[in-house]
């Protein structure tokens, strides 16, 4: 099909693409734009959907955008033996050590690192200079984000990537570093200025006994029990393994979690999913099955209330649980097909079709959505923190890295659930 108009000419063809291929066109995507002292993350367009136009900067979670991209790698590099993934896996690695280092703080990682003296204009945040690498500033106020993500990515690297005993080291360590400063803080995360971030907490006299971190409650008991059964499972030490019995035995963790997921809708929170979907790729990927009841409620009420976004990553960390046989595996794949190709934010807005079924309410920032769930390929959206069913979306003044299709593509392919 040809198209004219004023602006040029456009030609519309329907092409054939396997899955393995689309993961190609992907990974092409990553060098150079979105490759950053080791670190993965979207990148600017000073000229509007122009790709030559691009610039590297930093954000809130270069951690977890970098993690989702470091387990991709590894679970690649588990299932292609491509030594290209390798390299990959192990220099995003690097680039989270890097925001471990830089800090000084055994166990305090940075939300980004950036050359000194300053940040770029409108950065934001709060930037600290380094005490270990001279030249480099950090951004602190650390969120439970970036926790979730380190946490989680390690555990595949030191499985799937790590080959001698220094690099196995060099991953133990950041483990039980994290882990243990957490619970030697009494379970905060304690920032540069001697004082608890804004959301690193994960205390009994928080979730269960101040009000307001009721909606952190059943999350924040996830994540912490997640850290502990798989530091001890890396480590090998029964301090972890204490504290997490001791959570569940006197504070109620176990129970906590069942609820984790919000259904009050001005309260759903479509980042507190990836907050809890990582976290329980953590536990699963830690083979404990310490109250594995906790788990199996927790995940399938989760999943069953998250199921119809179609997910192809909830789904398919769902599915690696072993959990249930039906997780959604071709709703999963159908995602994974409809996934834009261009990663561009191209502004999209489907609140004036006819096909539309608004949601009685707008969504916690305001936001016009839909009942129903368009097809992925007709809305701009490529990460999993953000609302599937928000019907304004993107501005062209962006490009995301392919990381929230890279991994659960890789997923299905480590567990044999794709060929």
């Amino acid at each position: 099909c040809v198209v004219a108009s004023g602006a040029g000419v456009s030609v519309i063809a329907m092409r054939g693409w396997t899955l393995e291929r689309k993961a190609a066109h992907y990974q092409s995507l990553v060098y150079p734009r979105h490759f950053r002292m080791g670190l993965t993350s979207d990148c600017a367009l000073e000229r509007w959907g122009d790709l030559s136009s691009y610039s590297k900067r930093s954000s809130d979670n270069d951690g977890l955008w970098t993690s989702i991209y470091v387990a991709s790698q590894a679970l690649r590099y588990a299932a292609t033996r491509d030594p290209a993934a390798r390299k990959a896996a192990w220099a995003g690695f690097e680039g989270l050590e890097l925001l471990n280092n830089v800090t000084g703080i055994n166990g305090l990682m940075a939300r980004s690192v950036l050359p000194g003296p300053e940040p770029p204009a409108g950065t934001g945040g709060v930037w600290h200079n380094s005490s270990t690498i001279p030249g480099l500033i950090w951004k602190g106020d650390t969120s439970s984000d970036e926790v979730c993500g380190h946490l989680m990515a390690y555990p595949f690297v030191l499985d799937l990537v790590a080959s001698t005993p220094n690099e196995k080291s060099r991953v133990r360590g950041l483990v039980h570093n994290i882990t243990r400063y957490i619970v030697d803080n009494g379970y905060y995360l304690v920032d540069v200025t001697g004082e608890p971030t804004t959301w690193g907490v994960w205390a009994p006299e928080q979730l269960n006994r101040n009000q307001t971190w009721y909606s952190e409650r059943g999350l924040n008991s996830l994540q912490i029990l997640s850290w502990l059964l798989s530091a001890h499972r890396v480590t090998g030490e029964d301090f972890f393994l204490q504290h997490y019995q001791w959570l569940v035995e006197e504070h109620g963790y176990g129970r906590n979690m069942v609820n984790q997921k919000i259904t009050d809708l001005p309260d759903v929170n479509y980042s507190d999913d990836e907050l809890a979907f990582v976290p329980y790729l953590t536990w699963i990927w830690s083979g404990e099955e310490r109250e594995s009841e906790f788990l199996r409620l927790s995940m399938t009420r989760a999943w069953n209330i998250a199921a119809r976004e179609r997910s192809s990553l909830w789904n398919l960390v769902y599915g690696a649980s072993g959990l249930s046989a039906d997780f959604g595996l071709d709703g999963a794949a159908r995602t994974l097909r409809e996934w834009p190709l261009s990663q561009v934010d191209w502004p999209v807005n489907n609140s004036m079709r006819g096909d539309v079924f608004f949601l009685r309410g707008r969504s916690r920032q305001g936001s016009l959505q839909s009942l129903n769930l368009l097809p992925y390929s007709e809305r701009s959206q490529f990460r999993w923190n953000g609302s599937p069913f928000e019907l304004a979306q993107g501005s062209g003044s962006t490009e995301y890295d392919p990381s929230a299709w890279l991994l659960p593509y890789y997923l299905a392919k480590y567990y044999h659930f794709i060929h």
